[in-house]
C-alpha cells in the first residue's frame, strides 16, 4: 500500500487506501483529503512525527511488526505494521515528501504470540512432567528440550543442541540411538519395560539404571515425522527393590532346604509361620 505525502504532510495519494490514513474500516478520516496529517491520523502521530523529521532529512527508515494503535472498527485497537519511510524527490533531487510503504502483520503477529504462548505451557508440562522427558528433532536426534528428570538421569550434562550421539556416546554404544533410527525412519513408537542402560551419571563411573520408556514420533504440519519425544519412568529402585526381595526369598528357600527354619512353627511376635509369610504351603 504505497503512500506519498508532500513536504507540509498536507498532500497525501494512495491507491489501496482513503486519501487520508488510516481509516481502514471505510470511514472518512476527521478533516478529510488535503488535511494536516496529525489530524487524519493522531493517534500515531507521537510516533510519526520524529520518523517524518528524519525521513525529510534525506533518511529512508525501516520498521518491522511496529506497534500502532489505531482507531479502527468504532474503537481504538493495537495493530502491527511493517514500514518503510523514504524521501520522496522531485526531478531536481529536492525532497518534496515521504514515501510510506506499509504491510499490516496484526494476524500474523497474534499468530506468533499465541504459538509462543503454546510453547511456554507446553514447556511448562514438561518442568512439571513426573516422568522424565526429552524432544529431539532431526534424523540426528539433536536435543532441542529435556526436562528436570532427564538432566537428573543423564547426569545433568549439557545436551541442547547436540544431537544423542554427541551427547550420549554410551547410549549409542548400547543400541538405544539404533532405535531411535528405527522410530524416524518408520513412524512407529518403541516401548519397552524395565530396559538397563549403563549410563555415564557422574563424569567417572557408568551406574546401571533401569527403565521404563517409549519412542514416540513427531510429526510437522505435512504428517512428516520430523522428530522423537522420548517419554519415561526411572524404575531402577522399584527393580532394586525387587531383587532383594527375591534374594531374601532365595535365602528361605535354602534355609528351609537346610531345616534351618521349621515350616510351621511360629516366628517373630505377631504369631506368623514362615509359611504364612512368604505364601508357601
Amino acid at each position: 500500500m504505497p503512500l506519498s505525502h508532500d513536504r507540509s504532510l498536507g498532500k497525501r495519494s494512495g491507491s489501496d487506501l482513503q486519501r487520508c490514513l488510516p481509516r481502514t474500516d471505510g470511514k472518512q478520516a476527521p478533516g478529510g483529503p488535503g488535511s494536516a496529517y496529525q489530524d487524519c491520523w493522531p493517534e500515531v502521530w507521537k510516533i510519526n512525527e520524529p520518523i517524518y523529521a528524519l525521513v525529510l532529512a534525506g533518511e529512508t527508515l525501516t520498521f518491522e511488526d511496529q506497534l500502532y494503535p489505531i482507531t479502527r472498527h468504532g474503537y481504538v485497537e493495537d495493530a502491527y505494521f511493517t514500514l518503510c519511510y523514504s524521501p520522496l524527490r522531485n526531478e531536481a533531487g529536492a525532497i518534496e515528501g515521504v514515501l510510506v510503504t506499509v504491510f499490516e502483520t496484526t494476524e500474523e503477529r497474534r499468530a506468533k504470540t499465541a504459538l509462543q504462548a503454546s510453547e511456554a505451557g507446553l514447556k511448562e508440562l514438561f518442568e512439571q512432567a513426573p516422568a522424565f522427558v526429552a524432544v529431539l528433532r532431526g534424523p540426528d536426534h539433536v536435543f532441542e528440550m529435556t526436562n528436570p528428570l532427564y538432566q537428573e538421569l543423564v547426569g545433568h550434562r549439557e545436551v541442547l543442541g547436540k544431537s544423542v550421539a554427541a551427547a550420549l556416546p554410551e547410549a549409542e554404544e548400547q543400541g538405544f540411538t539404533a532405535l531411535l533410527d528405527m522410530v524416524y525412519r518408520t513412524g512407529e513408537a518403541f516401548r519397552a519395560e524395565g530396559a538397563r542402560i549403563s549410563i555415564n551419571r557422574n563424569g567417572e563411573q557408568k551406574e546401571d539404571r533401569f527403565l521404563d520408556f517409549v519412542y514416540r514420533p513427531l510429526r510437522d504440519a505435512n504428517n512428516t515425522v520430523s522428530g522423537v519425544i522420548v517419554l519415561g519412568v526411572d524404575v531402577t529402585e522399584v527393580r532394586q527393590n525387587a531383587d532383594a526381595l527375591a534374594m531374601v526369598e532365595a535365602e528361605l528357600r535354602w534355609r528351609l532346604e537346610l531345616n534351618l527354619i521349621i515350616p510351621g512353627r511360629p516366628i517373630g511376635r505377631g504369631g506368623l509361620s514362615i509359611s504364612a509369610l512368604v505364601g508357601w504351603p
